[in-house]
Formats: C-alpha cells, structure tokens, sequence
C-alpha cells in the first residue's frame, strides 16, 4: 500500500484523469474489486506504461487514507 506521506487520487474517474495529466506514476488496486474493475484498471495501467499492483482491501484503502467509504483503487501521484 502507499505511504501516507504520498499524495494519492481516489478511485478509477480520479485515476484515469490523473493519467491523462501525466501525474500518475502507480496504480493500487483492492484485491476485492469487482473483477471487471480490477481488469479495466489494468487494461489502463499496460496502455499508459504505469506500474500497478493489487494489494489490500477496499476497507483498507478507505482507511489508510481517511475515507468514509470503501474505495477500490488510488493512484500515487509522481513527486
């Protein structure tokens, strides 16, 4: 998972913006997305050259970052 310290984007519409700005360098993903979620993330991620993972869980994402609802992908921001 992200550093708290990085700064990140919620959620694949904040994502896929951030990409189109070039400001995205890494994708995390929660490993109980909806699957076609997890794929269309991915499908993103290998078009655009940006690395990706599948790690935790939407409630842990959500916490990590002081969210109140279960959230399924950030992105981490390039410094």
């Amino acid at each position: 998972m992200a550093n708290k310290n990085e700064k990140v984007v919620i959620g694949k519409r904040q994502i896929c913006r951030g990409i189109k700005d070039g400001i995205i360098q890494e994708i995390v993903i929660a490993s109980d997305a909806e699957q076609a979620y997890i794929e269309s993330l991915i499908i993103v991620a290998k078009q655009n050259k940006i690395k990706y993972s599948i790690k935790g869980t939407m409630q842990d994402i959500s916490s990590a970052f002081g969210i109140d609802v279960p959230s399924g992908s950030l992105g981490i921001l390039k410094d």
